[in-house]
Formats: C-alpha cells, sequence, structure tokens
C-alpha cells in the first residue's frame, strides 16, 4: 500500500489522447498502467514479472501486454482514478513529470528511449546533432551547371516529349535569353519566371 502523501504525476486528457492518436484506442487505466511500466523501466530499468522487457521493447508492446491482462511494476501504482501514477523514493517527480510528458508526446518508441526531456530540450538536442559546423563549399545551380557544361559539353542536359539539348547548346540557349532579357531591360537579381 502506498503511503497518501507519497508524490504523483498526473497524466492528463491530452496525454491520454496523444497516446492514442498514435499508438491505438487503449482504454485510460490501460496507458495509465503502460505509462508507469515505461516510467518505472526509464527510472529502474527493469519491468514487472511476466514482460522480459529491453531498450528496444516497443512501448505499443507495453501497451498490449497490459491490454491482455500483464500487471504493473511495483511502486509504479496507477491512483483509483486512473489519472495518477505513484512516484517511489529516490526518483525526482520534476523528471518523472518530463519523462512522462515526453512519453505520451512520442510514444511510438522503445521503453529505452524514455527520459525526462523537454521538447525545447530535444529541439536542441537535435540542432546539435545537426549542426557539425563543417565549412562548405555550396556552389549555387548556375556554378554546377556552369561546371557541367565546361565538363562535359556533349552530354545530354535537357530532354523533354519535343528534343534533347546538350550542356553545351543549353548554356548557349540560356546566354541568348539573358542578353534578350537584358536588352529588354532587366537588371541584375530580378527575377523572372520562364
Amino acid at each position: 500500500m502506498t503511503e497518501p502523501t507519497a508524490p504523483h504525476v498526473l497524466l492528463s486528457p491530452t496525454h491520454f489522447a496523444d497516446v492514442r492518436r498514435r499508438i491505438g484506442d487503449y482504454g485510460d487505466r490501460t496507458i495509465a498502467e503502460a505509462c508507469a511500466i515505461g516510467l518505472a523501466y526509464w527510472a529502474t530499468g527493469a519491468g514487472p514479472d511476466g514482460i522480459d522487457l529491453t531498450p528496444g521493447t516497443s512501448f505499443a508492446d507495453v501497451l498490449g501486454w497490459v491490454d491482455n491482462g500483464g500487471g504493473g511494476s511495483p511502486g509504479w501504482e496507477v491512483g483509483a482514478d486512473g489519472l495518477s501514477i505513484t512516484v517511489p523514493d529516490g526518483v525526482q517527480p520534476a523528471e518523472a513529470r518530463l519523462a512522462l510528458q515526453d512519453l505520451a508526446d512520442f510514444p511510438d518508441r522503445p521503453v529505452g528511449t524514455i527520459g525526462p526531456s523537454s521538447i525545447e530540450a530535444r529541439i536542441e538536442t537535435l540542432a546539435g546533432w545537426n549542426d557539425n559546423r563543417a565549412d562548405r563549399i555550396r556552389p549555387t545551380v548556375m556554378e554546377m551547371f556552369r561546371e557541367q557544361a565546361r565538363a562535359r559539353p556533349d552530354a545530354v542536359a535537357i530532354i523533354d516529349e519535343h528534343r534533347t539539348l546538350t550542356y553545351r547548346e543549353a548554356a548557349e540557349k540560356s546566354a541568348q535569353l539573358a542578353h534578350h532579357l537584358v536588352r529588354r531591360g532587366l537588371a541584375s537579381e530580378e527575377v523572372v519566371g520562364i
């Protein structure tokens, strides 16, 4: 039995809706029990008797197991209201809240990826992964076209239902068009639809 003063994390209607939208139409109690198991796995690396949880076990599998009669994790009891999960001693309630929010936001995942991460922290982490700060030469499309025209002038550049143009022919025709547009008053950096 849990003491009445034990800390809890609360599941909101939004949490239930997020899980249902992404994984399936499970009952509130099933979702709450599965979330409790997910939180227990995050905090301890262990699951309840009857299911062999590994870091790669899908949270959807945990939901299915609970829906088929599987039990909860000791110390992580779901309240009678079906909306609260007891947080055992040694676990920070604020971190458990963040882990629950993270799980509800992205339930279609392995239980080994559950953690106390806010949306802002996830965005920052992704930005860090994507920002390698490597200087790169990024040629424009025109520069890449000119390089192909120089290196492979007789290679086919454009094909449509009426004709085929090589890079040399396309470069000549684009130069003719550019001169024609300049004669008609087009200035540098003005956009023209072709």
